[in-house]
């Protein structure tokens, strides 16, 4: 496999940092601010805080409308990974009440958008030269 040059890596760069700023522009409804509240955004905060004590459970008011109670315990059918992220944020500010939505969906799209254009790039040095598109930007 092919390693990225210094050239490539640059460009790489810099069409990953496009594409978080204009993700951030989509998150933000135009405003730019990477934390301010968000509908449900405090539901994987509470969740993070419920399985850090042992328990999948959530608080009804983090959750809302999208809850479900049995045995009278209220849970989610959210997956418990965008909580688990949540981790790296503790050291750093009071997980319970911090507004990390906007922060956690730029993350996984950039680092989904970062994935695919290496995949990209991989597929592209693995073609024989001869049928590679000669005017392929990332060298």
């Amino acid at each position: 496999m092919r390693r990225l040059n210094i050239a490539t890596f640059a460009e790489f760069a810099v069409l990953v940092t496009i594409v978080t700023l204009y993700y951030l522009f989509l998150l933000s409804n135009g405003t730019f601010q990477l934390f301010a509240p968000e509908s449900l955004d405090k539901a994987f905060n509470n969740m993070l805080v419920h399985l850090i004590h042992g328990e999948f459970t959530v608080d009804r008011e983090a959750i809302g409308y999208e809850a479900f109670t049995r045995d009278g315990k209220t849970y989610t059918y959210f997956g418990i990974f965008p909580a688990a992220l949540r981790l790296f944020a503790i050291p750093f500010t009071d997980i319970a009440h911090a507004d990390l939505a906007r922060l956690s969906c730029l993350t996984a799209l950039v680092i989904f958008v970062a994935l695919q254009l290496r995949m990209l790039l991989i597929v592209h040095y693995s073609l024989p030269t001869a049928n590679r598109r000669s005017n392929f930007s990332l060298r």
